[in-house]
């Protein structure tokens, strides 16, 4: 068995929506503006790609760009349907959809 000393912090923020949605571009500017940010993210969460504007999308990509730079990597889930595939339609789970500077963790199903 390994154990390892790690620190685990859970961050929560209560911050307006954006375009009705949760504000990502909040949480990436805030731990832009951290001099001391944890070195790892792993992020569960994901909105439909069709509920948010492609700027808007683009600006979240720039900001993981830079975090990318800083040697912060962030991790997020491709979504609770896998690879997006809800009932017979395709519906990417943003930002693992989308953004290239981030590592995204999924899985496969099988319906037997």
């Amino acid at each position: 068995m390994i154990i390892l000393d790690i620190l685990v912090i859970l961050l929560y923020m209560l911050c307006r929506l954006h375009e009705g949605q949760e504000p990502f571009l909040q949480w990436i500017m805030a731990v832009g503006n951290t001099s001391d940010a944890p070195s790892v993210f792993s992020v569960s969460y994901g909105d439909d790609e069709d509920s948010l504007s492609t700027s808007y999308m683009e600006r979240i990509n720039q900001e993981f760009m830079k975090l990318g730079a800083r040697g912060i990597s962030v991790l997020f889930a491709s979504g609770d349907d896998g690879t997006g595939c809800n009932g017979k339609t395709f519906v990417p789970s943003f930002p693992a959809s989308r953004c290239c500077y981030i590592q995204k963790v999924t899985y496969s199903a099988i319906a037997m």
